[in-house]
């Protein structure tokens, strides 16, 4: 855990369109396989949430990336023009709202995990928060255990969780919970 998202492979630390910076930060881990994408909230302002707003630029790196769904777990909504933007393009927009530093309950991780499988059946996917560590780490560590076999040993969710971009121990206990859930 603590580990920070600059440090992930695939790292970008902006990334723009138009040469206007969308992104803060935008991790493709494999251009040719990636199918889940983890970035900051578009337009992030470096201190807290806001309502995001999903104008032409934003959209065009979305459609460049092929993402068809998106999962929020910022604490703010789409500003009101947004929602219809992302509708006329065609992309989903799930919003798991969770305060910055704060943690999503296991049951709300497992409704973000089935989001993005049902995102995914359309196309690529984007997860994002604030800035894109903490509870994008959370979400991106919970659908990796989502995914893991049945009864898969303790030690490889031990690994999982050391290697997420997480931030608390919240966090963690919250991936913890998700995995006993998957695994009574």
């Amino acid at each position: 855990m603590k580990k920070k998202v600059s440090t992930l492979t695939g790292y970008v630390e902006k990334l723009s369109h138009n040469k206007t910076v969308v992104y803060q930060n935008w991790i493709t881990f494999d251009k040719d396989a990636t199918k889940i994408f983890r970035a900051s909230q578009p337009y992030y302002n470096d201190s807290e949430d806001t309502a995001q707003r999903f104008d032409a630029n934003a959209i065009a790196l979305l459609k460049n990336y092929g993402i068809k769904g998106i999962i929020s777990l910022n604490q703010k909504l789409l500003e009101s023009n947004s929602a219809a933007a992302l509708s006329n393009e065609s992309i989903t927009y799930h919003h798991l709202e969770v305060k910055d530093f704060n943690t999503p309950t296991a049951a709300e991780l497992l409704q973000g995990c089935k989001a993005i499988d049902s995102a995914l059946a359309k196309g690529n996917v984007l997860v994002y928060c604030g800035f894109g560590q903490g509870r994008t780490g959370t979400m991106m560590t919970a659908y990796e255990i989502y995914k893991l076999p049945k009864a898969t040993a303790a030690s490889k969710l031990d690994a999982i969780i050391a290697a997420s971009t997480a931030e608390t121990d919240d966090q963690e206990k919250s991936l913890r919970a998700l995995y006993k859930l998957q695994n009574p």
